[in-house]
C-alpha cells in the first residue's frame, strides 16, 4: 500500500511460489501463529527472529489446488480491500461533518 508505515515488530512477506491469498491463510492459522509465539525471544519485547520465521514450514498443496483456491478467495480479498477503503472514506467524511452538524454550522 502507498505510504505504508510499519513497526519493526512486523515482517513483510512476499509470496514467490504461492498465491498471496494462500500465504495469508497459511500464516494466520492458530498452528503457525503458535509456532511463532513458541519461538519468540526476548523478555521485554518478545520477537521472532528472521531465521526462525524463514525456517518455519508450511504445507503447500499441488499447484492446481492453489490455483482453484486463489480463484475462489481472491474476489473476497478484493472486496474486503475495497470495503476497508470505503470505510476509511466514510470515517473521514463523518469526522469532517459531525462536528459541523453538532455546532449548527451545517443545517439538515
Amino acid at each position: 500500500m502507498e505510504n505504508l508505515i510499519v513497526s519493526t515488530g512486523f515482517a513483510v512477506i512476499t509470496p514467490k511460489a504461492v498465491p498471496s491469498t494462500f500465504l495469508y491463510f497459511a500464516t494466520t492459522t492458530d498452528a503457525f501463529v503458535g509456532y511463532l509465539a513458541n519461538h519468540a525471544r526476548g523478555a521485554a519485547y518478545p520477537a521472532v527472529v528472521a531465521a526462525d520465521f524463514e525456517s518455519s514450514e508450511v504445507l503447500v498443496p499441488p499447484k492446481r489446488l492453489l490455483t482453484a483456491f486463489d480463484e475462489i478467495a481472491e474476489p473476497t480479498f478484493s472486496q474486503a480491500r475495497s470495503l476497508r477503503h470505503q470505510n476509511q472514506k466514510l470515517s473521514a467524511a463523518r469526522d469532517l461533518l459531525l462536528p459541523r452538524l453538532m455546532s449548527g454550522e451545517i443545517a439538515v
